[in-house]
């Protein structure tokens, strides 16, 4: 990269010899017919413009660097040159058999010099995928050969088709150096449903559906098969610059799109695609909406390209030009091809229906509805008008279809129509004829964005009291949190057809297992790790990752117990510690010894100021102590700047439950000094167990109160059976330190930071040190490391609900930063 840099920097730092150097540096047929040998690799390192280098130095420093962390600065170097200079040679090669078949594509461009800064970047890149985990692989290789594709396409440089060899080049380099390498890359078992595969795979195309044509737009010089646009206007009956064949700017302009010219005609071009660009992001999560829209888009964009071809077949019969012959059947070819492609594509889209189950609300159909329809019939209205009032005599004329058609062009790309008014129209006019088109596109453009972000979830919304019975049967220490409000249940159907096989004399067919989630910005984040009795917890999980993936969203199992990194790690799931658990054995209870020194201090020190410890509930208190324990949350919260947290951390609401029970610290005058709350741990429908939750005091407590309370209700659980007190787990802190994820621990670190002063996770971890507990990791397994800032963004809005999209956001910017 730097030697790119540094050649670059000094061919632009010099435009007089910079045409010297490019014709020495430059490669083609041309260049090595002529003996430069040389030239395959001096154009790797050379642009044609300042502007080309700028973007080419940005774009692989991204690509190399990229690169670089999968296989390592060596093999990058390697593959740099050896894609390179094998895309270009075989290439030229690729060009030289053109030339003696006599292809039209071959002809026009063999005088073409090329130099070609990207092609190494992109085959080091395809090169190292195969470095790369199995998604990233995958993607980087859809992407590289997607984006090179379209510019072959569309644009049809030499240098486009370079890109492509050096693509596929790296690709089997890729696999070549892992073999030599002996080194292991991560096979997934689990992949992404075929639902989700079959959304992506046409979620590009449409994208290259939309994008194609841009590039042709923006393109110098336009060879590709599906970019005929400089041949389809290249007769004598226009200009100079179209008649001789070149493709121009100004021949493009001219006739991009009748009757409308210049600058309005490029943005009528861009806002058709725009939309299938914003309808490809819609299926990619699986949206019913953006189906049908990207297929109305696409038929209209055959339609307006069969017309076109209609019109131009008669220029081939007439034998115009240099439409005849070998060059008009290029043509020809180009503009059948032109048609049928966003046909197919729509087809496509149609067969695969049934793979988008995502669906919008209805209400905001029904505004899309209204509003297209009306501006349309709006926009034709002012058409009409305007028509009538700059020549109306012209207009009164005209057939009724000539009219239409006439309204028809100013909406649609349709090359073939000829417009009533072309000449001599007041300014006024001209403009509102030619603004109602991209108009039109625009509001289309805006008015389809909420129907696909306003999707409805697609799922079995769940049955709470069902979700309740599977908590007695058993889960994690987390478990009885996903009683609480804001879950969403998914049952596992699947397990119950596993237990019939197993038991087939039994006759229940109630759900055994589910997972309770919610969904924040996409991310689906469990509460925790399945309720009730799985057969077998990694089917389970796969189960409901393709639930999420079906309904496009990003599935993240959160607190889950380090018992199933093996089950995630077997998914190809990567996975991360977020908080630990701290377990106490209430059986093995006892303060004997130098280390529970603190301890039986801060329970002597209550004793002596007789404060006793109170196992109760919250429904068998008085109205005048459950007012206390109003008073100190509230006083508790009244020193904070922000208000309570959720998710996994409860508060008066959640205590009021008539199954937690609460250990209270009270004093001889009936003071409560401290309370805590401890939900039950099930299995099979018997309390096990006892996991903390709502911990509070006022300010104005005895040293060492919360010490007493914790103390006390070990006691309390001894001697009640229970076989675990779990203190739960500090969120976003723990004792060790885990592997790093890069932006996720960045925003995970900053909100931990922000809010230590306010809830104090850090300290609350070196409290429960004092009880000697077992630390159990608590573990956030994820499927896709590209989605880890919206990971990040999503828990801290699940903590913080009223936590601003902007504050949100600031805790990932400051993350990166």
């Amino acid at each position: 990269m730097t030697v790119f840099a540094v050649a670059e920097l000094i061919a632009a730092a010099l435009p007089g010899p910079l045409l010297d150097a490019l014709s020495w540096a430059g490669t083609g047929v041309g260049p090595l017919a002529d003996g430069h040998w040389w030239t395959p690799v001096t154009s790797l390192f050379f642009a044609d413009s300042p502007l080309q280098f700028i973007f080419a130095l940005a774009a692989t420093g991204v690509l190399v660097g990229a690169a670089e962390r999968l296989m390592g600065g060596a093999r990058t170097a390697l593959a740099f040159a050896a894609t390179g200079v094998t895309g270009i040679l075989a290439g030229i090669g690729l060009q030289w058999l053109g030339l003696v078949a006599g292809v039209p594509w071959v002809q026009s461009t063999e005088h073409l010099m090329a130099v070609t800064p990207f092609t190494g970047a992109l085959g080091a890149l395809a090169a190292a995928s195969a470095f790369a985990g199995v998604l990233w692989r995958r993607r980087i290789r859809l992407m590289s050969l997607l984006v090179v594709g379209v510019f072959v396409l569309y644009a049809g440089q030499p240098t486009d088709l370079y890109r492509v060899l050096a693509v596929l080049a790296g690709t089997a380099m890729g696999e070549l150096l892992v073999r030599l390498t002996d080194q292991e890359r991560p096979i997934a078992s689990w992949t992404r449903s075929s639902n989700r595969e079959v959304r992506v795979l046409l979620a590009s195309v449409v994208a290259a559906v939309g994008a194609g044509p841009v590039v042709a737009l923006l393109s110098h010089g336009r060879f590709g098969l599906l970019a005929p646009f400089a041949e389809l206007f290249a007769t004598p009956a226009t200009t100079p610059a179209c008649a001789t064949g070149v493709v121009s700017t100004h021949c493009l302009s001219a006739f991009s799109m009748s009757p409308i010219a210049g600058g309005a005609a490029v943005v009528f071009s861009l806002l058709p695609l725009g939309v299938l660009l914003v309808t490809a992001y819609g299926l990619v999560f699986g949206s019913r909406f953006a189906l049908v829209i990207a297929t109305v888009v696409n038929v209209v964009l055959a339609f307006c390209a069969a017309i076109s071809f209609g019109l131009v077949s008669s220029l081939l019969d007439s034998g115009m030009g240099p439409l005849t012959g070998a060059r008009g059947l290029h043509v020809a070819t180009g503009l059948v091809i032109a048609a049928i492609v966003p046909l197919c594509v729509a087809v496509a889209l149609v067969l695969a229906r049934r793979r988008f189950t995502v669906m919008p609300s209805r209400r905001s159909v029904q505004r899309f509805a209204v509003i297209v329809t009306v501006t349309g019939a709006a926009l034709a209205g002012l058409c009409l008008a305007v028509s009538w009032l700059g020549d109306a005599a012209v207009l009164a004329a005209a057939t009724p279809f000539q009219v239409t058609v006439d309204i028809v062009s100013r909406f649609l790309p349709l090359r073939a129509a000829v417009a009533l008014h072309t000449a001599g129209e007041p300014f006024a006019v001209w403009l509102v004829l030619h603004a109602v088109g991209p108009l039109f596109w625009a509001v289309v453009l805006v008015a389809a964005l909420p129907p696909m972000l306003t999707m409805t979830a697609g799922s079995r919304a769940g049955d709470a009291r069902a979700a309740q019975r599977l908590v007695r049967r058993g889960g994690d220490a987390l478990a009885y949190m996903t009683t609480w409000t804001g879950n969403r249940y998914w049952f596992d159907d699947a397990d119950i057809d596993a237990a019939a096989d197993a038991h087939p004399d039994a006759d229940d067919r109630t759900p055994r297992t589910a997972v309770a989630y919610r969904v924040i910005n996409g991310i689906a984040i469990t509460t925790g790790g399945p309720l009730g009795t799985p057969t077998c917890h990694e089917a389970t999980l796969r189960r409901f990752a393709r639930f999420c993936d079906d309904h496009g969203w990003v599935p993240v199992f959160y607190s889950i117990d380090g018992d199933l990194s093996q089950a995630v790690q077997s998914m190809g799931w990567r996975s991360m510690v977020v908080a630990e658990e701290a377990v106490i054995l209430p059986q093995l209870w006892s303060t004997a010894g130098k280390k529970w020194q603190d301890v039986r201090s801060s329970a002597n020190r209550a004793q002596r100021a007789g404060i006793r410890a109170v196992w109760t509930r919250h429904s068998e208190l008085s109205p005048a102590q459950q007012t206390q324990l109003m008073e100190i949350s509230d006083e508790w919260i009244s020193g904070k700047d922000l208000p309570e947290m959720g998710f996994t951390l409860g508060g008066l609401d959640e205590l009021r439950d008539p199954e937690v029970r609460l250990m209270l610290a009270v004093d001889e005058g009936g003071r409560i000094e401290a309370v805590t709350s401890w939900m039950p741990r099930y299995r099979d429908d018997m309390v096990v167990g006892w996991t903390l939750d709502f911990m509070r005091r006022r300010t104005d407590s005895i040293n060492g109160i919360m010490e007493f309370v914790i103390a006390a209700s070990a006691e309390q659980m001894r001697d009640d059976g229970a076989i675990e007190m779990s203190l739960s787990g500090a969120p976003l802190a723990h004792a060790g330190a885990g592997e790093s994820r890069g932006a996720l621990d960045g925003i995970l670190a900053r909100l931990s930071t922000t809010l230590e002063p306010m809830y104090g996770f850090r300290s609350l971890l070196r409290f429960k040190r004092k009880f000697q507990p077992e630390f159990r990791p608590m573990l956030m397994a994820y499927p896709d490391s590209a989605a880890l800032p919206r990971i990040g963004v999503a828990i801290a809005r699940a903590y913080a609900p009223e936590l601003s999209w902007a504050d949100a956001a600031r805790f990932a910017r400051g993350a990166r930063g």
